[in-house]
């Protein structure tokens, strides 16, 4: 179990923002890190004061947002911390966040945003990106509640650039509204187990949050033939391996070689893989968190949509080099 203010915090802090190497050149550092992420995965640190402070107002922007959307008729899908810290934490604050990630449908994206901003929160604007804003998938605003400030991300999809193509409604069909905020919906622990998975990966595996997200959904019994037949679906099996094959070298015995065989790739792409991250091992690769050319190319293998991807990126490149140049200034 899980929480705020421990030592193993303190281990990451000092340790994560620099590079590692794999575990199996015994190095000290990956070491310590591996040691810290297991710490939080097993045991109980109850939240300090300011802790528990936070997650008071973030429950009360928790019930601002659903109150917004009620009044939108528009419900929102609550994913990732804020929905796990109700659900698979003893307490809301044993579970850190600095944010509050809301998923809607597409369409319903910049409505809900103006929705969201018209009752009094802070639109973040995105300088200079006049066509390649939705590509990056969410907007961020800003809620103050005294004098603490709560950021809330809108995201339309949950990948960078080129989405997966991941049902919203479905979604929402099978989720539940969370206690006291019933415009916002909890989803199934399988689509929250496939979306903290995905964004994991997209993460470039960054976030130790996610790994213990993960162990704690699988402690709770999953469908595990809806995983597989949504993350086919969703265009997101190889993914989804990449992530079980080191969910279970984090937490061994987590999963059986059943469960994570369905999705294993051909020797061809797995070797693809194993030239961008170090499966069996934490951190899954030796290089501080890609960004731009990088990132692409470490998210590459990852992709079951390979023409989808390409095409998408190649559109992208295009719309960044006019914004860089000054084109869509005025747009």
């Amino acid at each position: 179990m899980v929480g705020c203010g421990s030592a193993s915090d303190a281990i990451f802090a000092r340790v994560g923002a620099r590079a590692v190497r794999r575990n199996s050149d015994g190095d000290a550092a990956a070491e310590a890190l591996l040691a810290a992420l297991r710490a939080r995965i097993r045991d109980a640190v109850p939240g300090d004061a300011e802790q528990q402070a936070r997650a008071m107002v973030r429950r009360e922007v928790l019930r601002w947002i659903s109150g917004v959307l009620q009044a939108e008729l528009e419900p929102a899908v609550l994913v990732k911390g804020a929905a796990l810290a109700m659900t698979h934490y003893e307490q809301p604050w044993h579970r850190p966040m600095s944010d509050i990630d809301l998923l809607v449908v597409p369409e319903q994206q910049e409505r809900v945003v103006a929705a969201l901003q018209s009752a009094g929160a802070i639109l973040t604007p995105i300088l200079n990106r006049p066509w390649t804003t939705p590509a990056l998938g969410e907007r961020h605003l800003v809620r103050q509640m005294g004098a603490v400030t709560q950021l809330i991300e809108v995201h339309r999809a949950f990948d960078k650039i080129v989405p997966r193509p991941v049902d919203t409604a479905a979604i929402l069909t099978r989720g539940t509204p969370a206690t006291d905020f019933p415009q916002l919906i909890i989803p199934c622990a399988e689509d929250q187990f496939l979306l903290v998975a995905l964004h994991a990966a997209f993460s470039d595996f960054q976030h130790p949050n996610a790994w213990v997200d993960l162990s704690r959904l699988l402690e709770r019994r999953l469908d595990w033939a809806a995983v597989l037949q949504r993350a086919e679906q969703w265009r997101m099996q190889t993914a989804l391996y990449v992530v079980l094959e080191s969910l279970n070298f984090v937490v061994p015995g987590s999963l059986s070689t059943e469960q994570i065989q369905p999705l294993r790739p051909n020797r061809l792409r797995r070797r693809w893989i194993l030239s961008q991250y170090q499966l069996g091992s934490y951190p899954l690769q030796d290089r501080p968190k890609r960004q731009g050319l990088a990132w692409m190319v470490g998210q590459t293998p990852m992709r079951d949509d390979l023409a989808h991807w390409g095409i998408g990126l190649m559109r992208y490149a295009v719309q960044r080099a006019l914004e860089r140049g000054g084109l869509g200034a005025g747009l």
